[in-house]
Parts: C-alpha cells; sequence; structure tokens
C-alpha cells in the first residue's frame, strides 16, 4: 500500500513539475538567446536532478519500512548466568581412594 501511494504521488509530482516548469520552459527556449538557452538547460537539469535523489529517498525508506513489518516480532536475547554455564560444563576429576 504504501509503494502504491508513492508511485501516485511521483506520478502526479512529474505531471506538475512538466506542465508548470519543463514545457513554459521549452516555449521559452524558442525565442531565447544561446545564453538563455544555457542558463533554462542548466536549470531544468538541475531541478530533475533534484527532484530525483530526493524520490528515490523517499522510495529507499519506503521500502525499508515495509521490510520491517514483514519480518514479525523480535526475540529477546537469553543471557544465562556465566558461573551457573560454567558448573555445568565442568568435568570433575574420579576420586582416588
Amino acid at each position: 500500500m504504501p509503494l502504491t501511494i508513492y508511485l501516485a504521488g511521483f506520478a502526479i509530482l512529474l505531471v506538475g513539475v512538466c506542465r508548470y516548469y519543463l514545457i513554459p520552459a521549452l516555449q521559452a527556449a524558442g525565442t531565447a538567446t544561446p545564453r538563455e538557452r544555457q542558463i533554462l538547460a542548466a536549470e531544468s537539469r538541475l531541478l530533475m536532478t533534484v527532484l530525483l535523489i530526493v524520490l528515490l529517498g523517499v522510495l529507499f525508506i519506503i521500502l525499508r519500512a515495509t521490510q520491517r513489518r514483514r519480518r514479525g516480532e523480535r526475540k529477546t536475547t537469553v543471557y544465562p548466568d556465566a558461573w551457573v554455564e560454567s558448573g555445568r560444563r565442568l568435568k570433575t576429576p574420579p576420586r582416588n581412594p
């Protein structure tokens, strides 16, 4: 379920960025000077790079959170008493009469 929500949010964000930034930037590039085109290209690359890094980070966090839930409950570690354990393992030599 969280992965489906993530993918829907990703699609909405991608459509929003394309509609409100990339398409107007492409239209402006048609009448721009070569220097302005370089600036538009650099800004577009920076925006897409930042968005992809953030989205990948969120994806890894979501995948890690969903994997934790599947593991089940954790077992507590039992720490036996060291002296009792050593006494149990000790082999006593036979008595000499």
